[in-house]
């Protein structure tokens, strides 16, 4: 949750200056700092059904994604 300039986050979502975002406005981030998925509060995502439900399907697709091979092997052993 935050509040951000509203040129930043046009930048950020790459909206055109043509484009009317409505709020809330949510991103969904990968580990490696890559938008996933985005929603405006215009979109169906907020229009109906459980939130809670959405939101966290939106996060089990992220996370249930291995990371790189490349990761894996740059990550310290314990």
């Amino acid at each position: 949750m935050g509040v951000v300039d509203p040129t930043v986050v046009a930048n950020f979502a790459q909206y055109t200056p043509d484009m009317r975002p409505s709020v809330p406005i949510i991103f969904f981030i990968d580990r490696n700092y890559n938008v996933r998925s985005q929603f405006m509060g215009s979109e169906p995502f907020f229009q109906s059904g459980d939130m809670t439900a959405k939101i966290r399907a939106e996060i089990d697709k992220i996370v249930a994604e291995k990371p790189p091979a490349s990761a894996l092997k740059a990550s310290p052993k314990k």
